[in-house]
């Protein structure tokens, strides 16, 4: 029968479980006023009549011994099962030193549970990994604080809301003119009341937002590269977009001032004219003025294009008017990834692959799919397996038949198989559609 006090206090603890300190320290100092029968850092013990082993004891492979960096190996360590040791558990120091339960979430699949124990249960912070309590009035606000659009907590949280807003409407592409929509309007109204009289009622609000939050991330992206630890390289890019738009990507590569390697887009920006290195360079060099990183300017890497040697080197000459040719030809890297497409299309395509593969792109943009398969044709076994691919997903009722087919024995692998397009690039694709 439980006692009154198992219900007030969380320190009683049942026969079936070691008196046992495994935090280190730092954490449990005062490690000469605990009981004799106390157990200080053992390798195995018994936590609610189950045995547990530390991970720490176990030898590991080498592979598996590279520093932990999460905080919740600040607060904690890994225990397993003696029996079973393909199930790890996360055991918390804190609740060890406060007398508390052990929650014991489980360890190796990630460690959100951990930290979401850390932060409710201990207050300490998620990024930080320190105290920081909780005050009071900052938590849930209740009904009054949504009727009171006034006070400090809602603006605050409608901060949050506008900035999750933007995030949903820019990353998932949707329409701004779905903030007019009155379903989505009252799903929003229902779950927080408070929005009735703040929610925007025009697109042209969520446009203003949208620019006011690109131009501060691009602030402070700029103010990142500025303060940097390394020059920024540059990997960049031509295509045509499929409403026949000339675009050029612009990616910047750099080390920020805590040490961590950075990616980050740029720009997106419309070419005029001809796609001649001459163009490249001036919209790259209006690029770097509008972050004002003209003079931090590193390495390039483009594909393999005669245009992209001569962009580079007008770039870097306008950039560093002192720079020999042979310096700026060691700042112009090579796309590994484009070379490998070419390796790849010589293989599929053969002789003249470049002027096939024109071909191809333009009967597949026209929708020729006659032209398509004699274009195929003429390419051996490997245009016509392409063709009995693409005879075989064009009916419904061939796909079906093609999936029932079973070999089994030694090809019971190919059991199954559906033939589709696997590749990101699109010359790839191209080559590789069904």
């Amino acid at each position: 029968m439980t006692s009154i006090g198992s219900y007030f206090s969380g320190c009683s603890k049942a026969t079936d479980t070691d008196r046992i300190i495994l935090a280190p320290s730092s954490i449990s100092p005062r490690r000469n006023d605990v009981a004799d029968d106390t157990l200080i850092e053992p390798d195995e013990f018994k936590l609610n009549g189950k045995q547990y082993v530390r991970c720490c004891v176990l030898a590991k492979p080498q592979k598996h011994n590279r520093k932990r960096t999460s905080i919740v190996w600040m607060y904690g360590e890994d225990i397993q099962f003696k029996q079973d040791p393909t199930k790890r558990f996360w055991y918390c120091y804190l609740c060890e030193q406060k007398h508390h339960q052990q929650e014991l979430p489980t360890s190796g699949k990630g460690n959100t549970t951990a930290l979401d124990h850390l932060e409710s249960k201990h207050q300490i912070d998620r990024k930080t990994g320190e105290f920081n309590p909780r005050k009071k009035g900052s938590s849930q606000p209740s009904i009054i604080d949504f009727n009171n659009i006034s006070t400090l907590v809602f603006k605050r949280r409608f901060d949050e809301f506008k900035e999750l807003l933007i995030r949903w409407i820019v990353y998932c592409h949707i329409a701004f003119f779905q903030i007019e929509n009155a379903y989505f309007r009252e799903l929003l109204f229902y779950i927080f009341p408070g929005l009735t009289k703040l929610l925007p009622k025009a697109r042209l609000v969520i446009r203003r937002w949208i620019k006011e939050a690109f131009d501060a991330r691009k602030e402070r992206l700029r103010l990142d590269m500025e303060e940097a630890h390394s020059n920024v390289s540059i990997s960049f890019d031509l295509w045509t977009s499929p409403n026949y738009l000339a675009i050029l990507g612009c990616v910047a590569h750099f080390i920020d001032k805590k040490g961590k390697r950075r990616t980050a887009v740029l720009a997106l920006r419309e070419l005029a004219g001809e796609h001649s290195g001459e163009n490249m360079a001036d919209a790259l060099l209006h690029i770097f003025n509008d972050y004002k990183i003209s003079g931090r300017i590193g390495y390039f890497m483009a594909d393999n294009a005669s245009s992209n040697d001569t962009c580079v080197d007008l770039v870097l000459q306008a950039l560093y008017p002192n720079m020999s040719k042979k310096q700026r030809l060691r700042r112009r890297l090579r796309c590994f990834g484009h070379i490998v497409n070419l390796c790849a299309q010589a293989f599929i395509i053969g002789k003249d692959a470049e002027k096939i593969c024109r071909d191809l792109e333009a009967a597949y943009r026209e929708g020729d799919l006659k032209r398509i398969g004699e274009l195929w044709r003429k390419r051996g076994a490997i245009g016509r397996l392409h063709n009995i691919i693409r005879y075989i997903r064009a009916s419904p009722q061939r796909r079906q038949f093609f999936r029932s087919i079973e070999i089994g024995g030694d090809l019971a692998a190919f059991d199954g198989l559906e033939v589709s397009s696997f590749s990101h690039n699109p010359q790839l694709r191209m080559l590789l559609r069904y």
